[in-house]
């Protein structure tokens, strides 16, 4: 949270440039820190891995002739957060503490968003839930990203409290359910019912339910693309237009050349041209494939497969695949701009591991 306000403050662009290498420099290096420490604790097996993601990430920059910032974060937060063992206890409170922190921030954000200092791009919209309120904003300027963490909040914290009533806890839930209602965002409530679908339907089949999870924004492109205009009708009102986004940016990433595709894009991506719609790309998936490419998208495919292919507890699944359909309908899920999501679906998922320090790779 932090690093993301550094780089909203109101600096030169040129400092602000510098300050973004100077982080991901950082980054490496404590990637490279872990190296020396883990050096005895790992398997050689384990490094060769880590260090293959580390050729890719420099073959990364040599194809898009900038550091891979995306890449880098991505990686060094599954190294630090996957890799050490948790309990569920010390998840479930980091999970608390972050979002106080997050609602703090977006809070003071809201009330003073014409701070000089600060580029926070404030938008006034109407509330769903109560009318006479405007929606309320994360620190990202938007609603998206801090509902769906509230709304993860609260089913995480509901399950736990049946076992362990916690203050603090309690506390949060309250905070997390005025969110929920503050923001009135319907997508939390879409992704927490294919999530409900997905989990105590197919749980038995958790590489086959993590496997149409992981392509389902792909599957759903070419669904739309094959639909009759009174159906492509429906699905743009059902997803709120996002499709369209979907499908038009899919379609650029398609007529990418083929170092693009597989290492990642080198031009930012300008979603304000696609199909006429100013908005973001709202697809963590999208954006992966987009931004890190291919190579970098089957890893994170490959991850998720091995981390979720034993876990068959319902409510376990339902809130990894929370996360996940959550990620779908919101960019900021994976980004720097709010990193907590991944962290939270590796931590959670690393407490349901049956011995610490496991070596899943």
């Amino acid at each position: 949270f932090f690093i993301y306000l550094f780089n909203n403050l109101n600096i030169p662009v040129n400092i602000q440039q510098a300050a973004r290498i100077f982080m991901t420099s950082v980054y490496l290096i404590v990637l490279l820190g872990l190296f020396f420490y883990f050096r005895k604790k790992v398997s050689a097996k384990f490094l060769i891995i880590i260090g293959s993601i580390l050729c890719l990430l420099i073959i990364q920059l040599i194809v898009k002739h900038k550091l891979p910032h995306f890449s880098v974060y991505f990686l060094v937060i599954f190294l630090i957060f996957y890799y050490f063992y948790l309990s569920e206890r010390e998840i479930i409170h980091f999970l608390n503490i972050t979002f106080l922190v997050y609602f703090i921030f977006s809070f003071i954000l809201f009330l003073f968003p014409t701070l000089p200092f600060i580029n926070y791009e404030y938008h006034s919209y109407p509330n769903r839930f109560i009318p006479w309120v405007t929606r309320f904003l994360g620190i990202e300027g938007s609603p998206a990203a801090i509902d769906a963490y509230a709304f993860l909040l609260l089913i995480v914290n509901v399950r736990y409290l049946k076992k362990n009533p916690d203050p603090v806890l309690l506390l949060t839930t309250l905070i997390s359910i005025i969110t929920i209602l503050w923001t009135s965002s319907l997508s939390p409530l879409f992704a927490i019912t294919l999530a409900f679908i997905f989990s105590y339907f197919l749980y038995r089949y958790s590489i086959i339910s993590i496997s149409l999870v992981s392509f389902l924004p792909v599957i759903s492109i070419y669904l739309y693309r094959m639909m009759g205009m009174d159906m492509k009708w429906f699905w743009v009102e059902f997803t709120q237009r996002r499709i369209q986004i979907w499908d038009a940016m899919f379609t650029e990433f398609q007529n990418k050349s083929i170092l693009e595709k597989l290492f990642g894009v080198i031009d930012p991506i300008q979603v304000e041209s696609y199909a006429g719609i100013t908005n973001n790309p709202h697809n963590f998936a999208l954006f992966t494939l987009f931004i890190a490419g291919i190579i970098f998208s089957i890893l994170v495919f490959v991850v998720l497969v091995i981390s979720v292919r034993k876990i068959i507890n319902k409510p376990d699944l339902l809130i990894i695949y929370f996360i996940l359909f959550s990620s779908y309908t919101n960019r900021y899920i994976i980004s720097l701009y709010n990193p907590v999501f991944i962290i939270a679906l590796l931590y959670y998922i690393n407490s349901k591991r049956t011995e610490p320090h496991r070596n899943i790779l």
